[in-house]
């Protein structure tokens, strides 16, 4: 096959290919039929009042389930339709860089240059000619050079490029970087903990911290938790907003009904460009965030996931500054800290902690806990610390 190699005028690009556009919106086309079949609850002529029950039941899980098919949709549609509108001066930036790449001995199948809220995003379809390999942390470096921005590598990028066509996408180093530190302890006498967490960049900066408390101890508060968290990072992953996914996933455990059984959890996105934080609490224990000595206490008043068909979340938004300290945990830990051999408050204790390292200091408040609790550990205790760094 031989590519056109000639620059493009044009200013808006399709993200998907023409082909593979097409099935994307004839998935989400299918899923809002089915949805709206979903929708339609064929009126009963007379109900005793265990009918109404069962009626207005089915109804009730008839709109939630329309409601997940009908998001999937959005998402599909989103990614059929996604294109990218770029500004004179990205333009003229996307054929330095495809020039630049040429003289180099790359061949440019595909291209674009994008800016969102002031950071650079650069994608292209490149191979290399004859039998040349080229380390996509050089082809990084040289587009940094011509962009005068620091860009980074994505988790999809290939290491090498040679004669086989290869996608990259490089994104403007963040503003902020994280170190991650966890503590965790088991209920005696249970092999498995009942609580999970994710933590990950999902791309373009956004990073989610997110734990999960399965009811009670055990395998099967694990293996509730583990799901949660698995399903989370594949909505995520999909394009899901932080928010629908929530919702999704808290339709799905109401529509399980007889299973009786709930989840908490504590999710936390972090903007890496802007150095902002957004929590969403569901039934979760207090969180932190720590600045020094001053510490912030982020409420626990929500019901858990599962419990209403519409769950309603804390929401808490914060900025953060170079050395700030985002802590999470699940109630085994904060109920470890009501025998208080500390003198202090668990939020006060925390204010006095003078480790920099992430790890040390989820070590140290596992410890207080345990220590706290006469060294028995009634629950499960999962501790999370990130340390929030400016990227300098």
């Amino acid at each position: 096959m031989k590519w056109n190699l000639m620059e493009r005028d044009d200013i808006s690009h399709t993200v998907v290919p023409e082909y593979g556009r097409r099935k994307l919106i004839l998935y989400a086309d299918t899923l809002r039929e089915i949805a709206e079949s979903f929708e339609e609850v064929p009126e009963m002529e007379t109900k005793s009042q265990l009918q109404l029950y069962l009626y207005k039941t089915r109804q009730e899980q008839n709109i939630l389930l329309a409601g997940q098919l009908d998001e999937t949709a959005r998402v599909l549609s989103e990614l059929a339709s996604e294109t990218y509108a770029t500004s004179y001066l990205m333009e003229r930036l996307r054929k330095k860089v495809w020039k630049g790449l040429k003289e180099n001995g790359l061949v440019v199948r595909d291209l674009y240059v994008i800016e969102m809220k002031e950071h650079l995003e650069i994608g292209m379809t490149i191979r290399a000619t004859d039998d040349e390999i080229y380390h996509t942390d050089d082809i990084m470096e040289f587009v940094s050079e011509l962009c005068h921005r620091k860009l980074r590598q994505t988790s999809t990028n290939a290491s090498y490029v040679h004669e086989d066509p290869v996608t990259l996408v490089f994104e403007e180093e963040v503003n902020f970087f994280i170190i991650e530190g966890i503590a965790k302890a088991k209920k005696e006498g249970e092999t498995d903990s009942g609580d999970s967490y994710l933590l990950k960049e999902f791309g373009k900066g956004m990073y989610l911290a997110a734990l999960s408390d399965g009811m009670g101890s055990g395998a099967e508060a694990a293996r509730d938790s583990e799901k949660m968290m698995d399903l989370l990072d594949k909505f995520m992953e999909t394009g899901f907003h932080m928010e629908k996914a929530i919702t999704l996933l808290n339709s799905m455990m109401y529509l399980q009904g007889g299973k009786e059984r709930t989840l908490t959890l504590d999710s936390c996105e972090i903007d890496l460009y802007q150095g902002t934080c957004r929590f969403l609490k569901y039934g979760a224990a207090v969180s932190f965030i720590k600045r020094d000595r001053k510490v912030w206490r982020i409420g626990a008043n929500s019901l858990p996931l599962g419990i209403f068909s519409k769950g309603e979340p804390e929401e808490f938004a914060y900025g953060l500054e170079d050395g700030d300290y985002l802590i999470m945990m699940t109630d085994g830990v904060v109920d470890a800290y009501e025998t208080n051999l500390l003198g202090m408050s668990l939020q006060e204790f925390i204010g006095q902690l003078e480790y920099e390292n992430p790890r040390q200091m989820a070590n140290m408040l596992m410890n207080m806990a345990v220590a706290n609790a006469e060294g028995k550990i009634r629950d499960d205790m999962t501790v999370i610390v990130l340390g929030i760094w400016a990227n300098t």
